[in-house]
């Protein structure tokens, strides 16, 4: 598995718009947190975005309902 530059550009990492929508989902989901689309305009690298996610309060992920339940 190759590694990821955490610095890079979302475009240059592949992510397109259907991707930054399931990115965006699943870091509601993980974290708890409401993520504006333009977070990643804002925010285009991984890192970046990662610095404003724990500013809006992101710290802990959130239990899935499959683990919760076991």
């Amino acid at each position: 598995m190759s590694e990821i530059d955490l610095d890079a550009d979302f475009d240059r990492l592949g992510v397109d718009s259907a991707v930054a929508v399931s990115l965006l989902i699943a870091v509601e989901d993980h974290y708890g947190v409401d993520v504006a689309p333009e977070s990643l305009f804002e925010n285009p690298t991984l890192n970046a975005l990662a610095a404003h996610l724990y500013d809006q309060g992101a710290r802990e992920p959130v239990a899935s309902p499959d683990l919760a339940q076991r």
